[in-house]
């Protein structure tokens, strides 16, 4: 499962010191050994000490060692990769990764600094007080680390728009960017990852969520294309006003809406009603699987192959409910209710 780091809950960089800085001050080399002896200086990198008579959390230190990288690194660095991902809030990363890259030319080499001739002033933005690249840099750099089933994950993640209620929109001219940047004639590694994910991925809108992410990927192993955020507007005899549901994740061949449950938003009483009213009025037309979002994530294979076998069933006996839905085009359709 994906994991976010809090951020530092004070001015971490602020709390830094540098043995050179000690020396500047006149402070011996003894004099500062002792302090690092007693606990009051923290190392967090080779010469550089946290003043700290606390002890430090591992979310603590983590933001640390991030402001210490930077420090050491210098004019054009950013924190990139695996960490951009994780203070962007890209999906998919797991733990407190610290990656940079700096310019070529610096030649800085100590590690984890990954060194690039690409790496310009366009590609850095400011999250958290942090210079990190952007999101779509990010995108195209994180193949050098992780798996392609990771890199679409954060890629959904990052075109998702705020608005659950409304998935139809989403970041567009995001996803342009990255259809961009796979276009051109870098050689970077991690874009041909990138390349990747968009081929499989085609010109599906972005997933609601990640576990979504995770049962369309294994359902994709199996052979069964899910559309996520399909559009189905519904009309009714007695001319109410129509109504738009976007079923988690569907497969318009077969009328199968499949929904996850147990994800943020599909907590409380009042969303699990409307959930359970939502499935009435999709069930005249289609054929409706449920999840547990926590048994997707710790079972994706065996959910794939649940739905893979109702595809194959409806296939042979499709619903007589099924010819209430008229398919307009793949991301929408009309269900007439009664």
């Amino acid at each position: 499962m994906c994991e976010t780091a809090d951020p530092p809950t004070n001015d971490s960089s602020s709390r830094l010191v540098s043995r050179q800085e000690r020396r500047d001050q006149g402070h011996s080399r003894s004099a500062t050994d002792r302090l690092v002896s007693k606990g009051e200086f923290v190392a967090v990198h080779r010469g550089l000490y946290v003043v700290s008579n606390t002890e430090l959390t591992v979310n603590e230190r983590w933001h640390l060692e991030l402001h210490a990288n930077l420090r050491r690194a210098g004019t054009g660095s950013a924190l990139s990769h695996r960490t951009a991902a994780v203070l962007h809030g890209l999906e998919g990363i797991t733990g407190r990764p610290t990656d940079i890259t700096v310019p070529w030319e610096s030649g800085y080499k100590a590690k984890p600094a990954i060194r690039s001739r690409t790496l310009t002033s366009n590609d850095v933005t400011t999250t958290g007080g942090y210079a990190v690249t952007s999101v779509a840099r990010t995108l195209g750099d994180l193949g050098r680390f992780v798996r392609a089933d990771t890199v679409e994950a954060a890629l959904n993640s990052a075109l998702r728009g705020p608005n659950r209620m409304r998935p139809d929109i989403w970041d567009e001219e995001l996803l342009e960017e990255v259809r961009s940047l796979c276009r051109s004639r870098t050689t970077r590694r991690g874009i041909a990852t990138l390349r990747t994910v968009l081929d499989r991925r085609g010109s599906v809108r972005p997933t609601g969520s990640y576990p979504e992410t995770v049962l369309l990927i294994a359902a994709r192993r199996r052979g069964v294309e899910l559309e996520p955020q399909i559009n189905v507007h519904i009309t009714s005899v007695d001319q109410r006003q129509p109504r738009n549901f976007f079923p988690d994740l569907a497969v318009l061949e077969v009328l199968l809406d499949i929904e996850i449950e147990g994800v943020e938003g599909h907590s409380g009483a009042e969303r699990i009603d409307r959930d359970a009213r939502r499935q009435n009025l999709l069930s005249q037309g289609f054929d409706v699987l449920r999840f547990q979002a926590g048994r997707v994530l710790a079972d994706p294979d065996g959910c794939a192959a649940e739905i893979q076998r109702r595809v194959v069933e409806l296939r042979r006996s499709p619903p007589p409910q099924a010819a209430r839905v008229r398919v307009v085009d793949p991301w929408n359709c009309i269900l007439h209710v009664a």
